[in-house]
Parts: structure tokens; C-alpha cells; sequence
């Protein structure tokens, strides 16, 4: 597949249990530094809070124009699916949240502080890290919101590939790199409800195998706490590789995707105008099933190509189940 270009080669490097057991040591520090965040008081709570924005303003949402943000796309997919489900077999009327395929003010303000509940988090573990550097010595360094760029060789250059930043990166002396993504969430709303992690975050997960040796997430929510490691065989990576490729090709090709051409306040593909769900909708509108209909069919053909393949419609939801056992729950300690 020459082309490929990756920011960080696919490696094979052997992981032992040695670096498990500083994983899991990082692991238990993350969920004691959640602890003492905390249990901050109002006014160190707010001091750090506005660091934190502050430190993060400086490169928020910032994408090259010829890049998909991952995560979005990952999100922006299952979303269509879903819509589109909704409308053929409950008749939804109006799909979209807030009516015409916008995000309420009160939405959008929960997103945000959401968000912002996460920056805040991640910039209180940075300040902390030499703690744990100096306690493992095994470890060169740990690197933080590290770009994750992967690129093809694309006909028309509009759109050549994907970015997406992971948590932190544990560096090991040995030349071993493992990526940790730390989550605050409840359980997700599919796979019947009984997930832990919701589909979105496990396809980019997916998407960082391609970059490090193994990827570990943490879930830090009392209710919902779960650690788990991700590891794909060279068989899946190469899949995964050919999907990304070709869905790139796809982007790049199809006119009605131009990059720039829509805005929406909500995502970080719409921040970067090149969302195409919000340019199909701009196009048709919600207000008539019909004209719902008729954009997510195009939203859907364009995404999972299921009018080829009906089959994969019943079995889409089921595929994904199973792959996500692929995640494997790690025990804390150690």
C-alpha cells in the first residue's frame, strides 16, 4: 500500500509484562490524581480550570483543510447509521436534535462544559507527571495530546487523510511506545445499552493501533470505571488501512464534499467546513420526512454503501458487538 504515509510506522515491538505493569501503575495514578481534582475546593478547582482553557485556546479545533478529524468521522458515521435506522423503522419525524439539523443553545453549552470537564482533567494529570516519572525510571518521557496524522496519495489533494490527538504516550527506554486515552463517561448508549465505551471512541481507538504498540483506555467515571488494552493482528491493521484508504478516496472524489463549503457550530469537521452530513442537510432541510428520507439515504449510501450490501443493515450493529471484545479489560494494581 505505497500509498500510505504514516506519522508513526505501524511497529511490532514485543510488549512484556514489565510494561503492563507500569501501564496499570499510570492507570491507578490517573484515577488518584481524579481524587484529588476532586476534591479541590471552588477557588484551586477554578484556578486550574482557567489554565487549563487557557493553555488549550492556543490549538483548539485548529485542522488543515485537507484533513478529516478522526474522531468526528468515527462519531458522524454511527450517526448516520442510527438516524437512518430511526427513520425506516420508527417513522421518526424529525430525526435531528433542535428541528433543522442544529444543536439547541442548552446542548451545545453541555457539550462545551463537557469538554471543558475533560481539558481541565488532562491538564491537571500533565502537571503531575514528573511524580510518576520519577518513581519509573523505565520510562524516557510522557508525551501529551500528540498528533496522529495519517495520509494517502489522493487524486485531487482535496482531502488526503485523517488527524486525531491521543491523551498522553508513555515512552519506555526500550523504544517501546504505548498510547493512553482517558474517557469520563456513562455507559453508551449502544450495543442494547451494555457497553461500556461508546462506538465512536472504540473505532478511534481502533484508529490509534495504528500508530503505537498497544492502547490502553481508562474510563475514570465511579460508574462506569473500566480499563481495557487494544491490540489489532497486522491482518486487521492492513483492513483497517484499506477502509481508511478508500474512504478517503471518497471524500476526495465526490463533489458535493468540498472542504470549506458548510459551517456548524457543533463538531470539529463542521469547525473545519467540510462536514458533509451538515451540507446534506443544508441541501434538503428537516421539516418533511420525504426530504429527511431522501438526505439520509445519500447519508447513507455515501458512508456505509448499504444499498449494495442490505445485508450488512441487519448485521452492522451485531459485527461491531463482536469486534469490541477485541477490547480486553485489564485489572488494576500492580
Amino acid at each position: 500500500m505505497s500509498r500510505i504515509t504514516i506519522s508513526a510506522p505501524p511497529v511490532s515491538r514485543a510488549v512484556s509484562e514489565a510494561h503492563h505493569l507500569v501501564v496499570r501503575a499510570f492507570a491507578s495514578f490517573v484515577l488518584d490524581l481524579k481524587e484529588r481534582l476532586d476534591a479541590l475546593s471552588a477557588e484551586e478547582y477554578a484556578r486550574i480550570e482557567a489554565e487549563a482553557v487557557k493553555d488549550d485556546l492556543s490549538d483548539e479545533h485548529k485542522v488543515p483543510t485537507n484533513l478529516i478529524p478522526f474522531s468526528t468521522y468515527a462519531r458522524c458515521e454511527w450517526q448516520a447509521f442510527k438516524k437512518m435506522e430511526a427513520i425506516r423503522r420508527l417513522q421518526v419525524e424529525n430525526p435531528h436534535r433542535s428541528g433543522a439539523g442544529r444543536w439547541g443553545g442548552q446542548e451545545l453549552a453541555q457539550f462545551r462544559q463537557k469538554r471543558k470537564r475533560g481539558t481541565v482533567f488532562n491538564y491537571f494529570v500533565r502537571l503531575h507527571l514528573d511524580e510518576f516519572l520519577e518513581k519509573h525510571p523505565e520510562l524516557e518521557r510522557i508525551d501529551w495530546e500528540r498528533s496522529c496524522v495519517l495520509t494517502f496519495k489522493s487524486k485531487n489533494s482535496r482531502v488526503v487523510g485523517f488527524t486525531s490527538t491521543i491523551d498522553f504516550v508513555l515512552l519506555f527506554r526500550d523504544g517501546v511506545e504505548i498510547g493512553f486515552e482517558i474517557k469520563d463517561k456513562g455507559r453508551s448508549l449502544e450495543f442494547g445499552g451494555k457497553s461500556w465505551i461508546w462506538v465512536h471512541d472504540y473505532l478511534t481507538l481502533k484508529y490509534y493501533t495504528l500508530f503505537f504498540d498497544e492502547v490502553f483506555v481508562l474510563n475514570v467515571r465511579p460508574s462506569n470505571r473500566h480499563f481495557s488494552r487494544l491490540v489489532l493482528s497486522d491482518e486487521k491493521r492492513e483492513a483497517l488501512l484499506q477502509k481508511l484508504a478508500d474512504v478517503v478516496e471518497r471524500f476526495d472524489e465526490e463533489s458535493y464534499l468540498k472542504p470549506a463549503l458548510h459551517y456548524c457550530d457543533y463538531c470539529d469537521l463542521g469547525r473545519a467546513r467540510k462536514c458533509p452530513i451538515k451540507a446534506l442537510r443544508d441541501r434538503y432541510g428537516t421539516k418533511k420526512l420525504s426530504e429527511v428520507v431522501k438526505a439520509g439515504k445519500l447519508i447513507f449510501e455515501f458512508v456505509h454503501h448499504l444499498e449494495e450490501q442490505p445485508e450488512l443493515v441487519e448485521r452492522l450493529v451485531e459485527v461491531e458487538a463482536v469486534e469490541e471484545v477485541a477490547l480486553e479489560e485489564i485489572a488494576l494494581g500492580g
